[in-house]
């Protein structure tokens, strides 16, 4: 994952464009600090165009796999600054069909 000022993206939009081509991720762009815009090579704009499942589906279908390979569906939820709880709700193994 790549993260560049749009003021530096500017000035470098070749090199910006080759990164997403050349490793598929994409390249996030920022404005005093914050990410506002990314840049994705045209494989995968074309690949997230395409899947127009509905997310509800989506997991249902996860899910449908899992079972079928016999992996586990129980899950710890883990919050993005790797806390397992939050304060108005206590950290608790959720179990999902």
């Amino acid at each position: 994952m790549s993260e560049h000022a749009i003021s530096e993206a500017r000035a470098r939009l070749a090199d910006v464009v080759e990164e997403a081509r050349a490793t598929g991720a994409p390249v996030y762009l920022s404005r005093r600090g914050t990410r506002v815009a990314a840049v994705v090579s045209i494989e995968t704009l074309e690949r997230l165009q395409a899947d127009t499942t509905p997310p509800v589906e989506q997991v249902t279908q996860w899910f449908e796999r899992m079972d079928r390979v016999g992996a586990s569906t129980t899950f710890l939820v883990e919050f993005p600054d790797g806390r397992v709880d939050h304060p108005d709700m206590p950290a608790q193994r959720v179990e999902l069909p």
